[in-house]
């Protein structure tokens, strides 16, 4: 539940579990105005889900900056230019307070003394992991998950976690976190299965790679921001690709964070309306999980970039700015 105070009356949905879906659809059905809090990844897929819909839709997030775990700023920037474009309304910096009935509106009121009259409100922020069966009687690590190993088995070596339960290992930080995401999941699942009897196959490490689909808008991530690098002690530094179209469509952005010292490749974000742009991020992270360096696949053979201004490929195009911005 939501640690924020809230008219039991207040039409308030929550998106934890298929039954919390289901009445949420069910809501959506007539709604002509809603409020999504949250934006991070479920929030900002929620809010173009519903504006799609033509539901009047404000997302409110209290960070400056939509996707703030995912994206550094200037990603996050151009996100949040094509989401009021699209005609969410944003408040963001927003803190929200209370959520109160007022007739047949529910009002969400923020910090910053704003009242926002809405049908209701999809609260898409604050979950963690359901870990309270094993409680004190397996070791818990990043907020409250789960610890696993390699072959997803507990501290109780006959206990295995998988899924949004369970930490996962990201070899850039060299340490388990709790980072809940669907084909890790799904991969979490099969591997524990695998080793049920034996303990014979390791999972990889994690680098939190997204698709988000977006309605005429490609964005994906892989690795991390130039914000956690600094954070995690890296010495790290980012170029911008911008890529433009031949037929004017919108260029493809990327990011690329890198090791300055040794060229490491430690994440890549990507924003634009080439389709295939979001198969980047699997080439990347794949070199991550293998602690490439961008000279590594300069010259791998990836197929022509047709339609672009500057054909050579993105892998290209990236390590000639690396060498540029170290100069």
């Amino acid at each position: 539940m939501t640690s924020v105070p809230f008219d039991k009356k207040s039409n308030l949905y929550f998106l934890k579990s298929m039954e919390d879906a289901i009445k949420a659809e069910e809501f959506l059905a007539t709604a002509k105005n809603i409020a999504v809090i949250g934006g991070g990844m479920t929030g900002v897929e929620v809010a173009r889900i519903t504006q799609d819909r033509g539901i009047q839709t404000t997302l409110i997030h209290r960070n400056k900056n939509l996707l703030n775990d995912y994206l550094d700023e200037p990603a996050s920037r151009l996100l949040e230019s094509w989401m009021n474009a699209e005609g969410t309304r944003l408040l963001l910096n927003t803190e929200v307070t209370e959520i109160s009935v007022d007739g047949e509106n529910t009002v969400v009121q923020t910090a910053n003394g704003q009242k926002i009259a809405v049908d209701g409100v999809i609260f898409t922020i604050g979950f963690r992991p359901n870990s309270y069966l094993l409680n004190q009687q397996v070791e818990l690590g990043d907020r409250g998950a789960v610890v696993v190993d390699e072959y997803m088995q507990t501290s109780c070596p006959d206990v295995f976690a998988v899924g949004d339960v369970s930490t996962t290992y990201v070899n850039l930080l060299e340490e388990n976190r709790y980072l809940p995401h669907a084909s890790d999941a799904v991969r979490d699942g099969e591997i524990a299965a695998i080793n049920l009897l034996e303990a014979r196959q390791k999972i990889t490490s994690t680098q939190g790679t997204y698709h988000v689909p977006m309605k005429n808008l490609v964005m994906a991530m892989t690795g991390i921001t130039m914000k956690q690098a600094v954070g995690f002690g890296y010495d790290a530094d980012a170029v911008h690709l911008l890529n433009e179209h031949l037929e004017g469509r919108l260029p493809s952005n990327i990011w690329m964070i890198y090791e300055r010292r040794t060229h490491q490749i430690l994440g890549l974000q990507c924003i634009g309306k080439t389709s295939d742009m979001a198969e980047y991020v699997n080439i990347f992270s794949l070199a991550i999980q293998q602690q490439l360096r961008i000279e590594d696949i300069e010259f791998t053979d990836f197929y022509f970039e047709h339609g672009y201004k500057d054909p050579r490929g993105f892998n290209r195009i990236l390590a000639r700015l690396v060498r540029e911005n170290e100069r």
